[in-house]
């Protein structure tokens, strides 16, 4: 865990993808899972107890006041992998301090993006949805090593992460992952 843990919230030990979303585009993100067919669709699960609370205060220059920064919560579990949506909800919103306070909730090194970007986390929970995160290792030379396995991985030159959907959208059909037996364009297994 990271040192700035304050939470005796067990659910964040096993989280593997931070999601910085307010609870419309929590919404809409469910609603646009809810219509996709077939293999897009990704089983969701909502955990309807939330965690939330002030993680610090905040004083502006030249005032004695101290203002709370406040935070909520809510876990979601996406293909049986845990992920948490966070949001800002105090009138004083310190970005940085938010930052830091979920990553050290959190397993060490738990992707975070915002709602924009949820489909890196859904190529994430697609991809691997019986593998244990903590198993996944880029060797850093073009393949991913998962359980002892090695699989290719798409070159597009990204830093996005998103393997599948990163490259479908920009017409890269490179190899893909998918330890689950659906064929991507361009799949294969070394």
């Amino acid at each position: 865990m990271g040192s700035t843990r304050v939470s005796e919230d067990e659910r964040f030990d096993d989280v593997v993808y931070m999601i910085e979303a307010n609870s419309f585009e929590q919404l809409m993100l469910w609603k646009e899972n809810d219509e996709r067919k077939g293999i897009r669709k990704v089983k969701w699960e909502q955990d309807c107890l939330g965690y939330g609370g002030v993680i610090g205060y905040m004083r502006s220059y030249g005032c004695t006041k101290s203002y709370p920064v406040s935070i909520s919560c809510f876990f979601t579990k996406l293909n049986e992998k845990r992920i948490v949506f966070y949001e800002a909800v105090s009138m004083v919103v310190n970005r940085d301090m938010i930052r830091k306070w979920i990553k050290g909730q959190c397993p060490e090194g738990t992707p975070n993006c915002d709602a924009m970007n949820f489909h890196q986390c859904l190529s994430m929970v697609r991809e691997f949805p019986s593998v244990n995160y903590k198993n996944i290792n880029d060797t850093g030379n073009g393949t991913r090593i998962i359980d002892g396995i090695e699989y290719a991985i798409p070159g597009c030159g990204t830093a996005c992460g998103a393997a599948n959907d990163c490259c479908r959208v920009r017409g890269h059909l490179g190899d893909h992952i998918n330890p689950t037996g659906y064929k991507w364009p361009g799949y294969k297994k070394k």
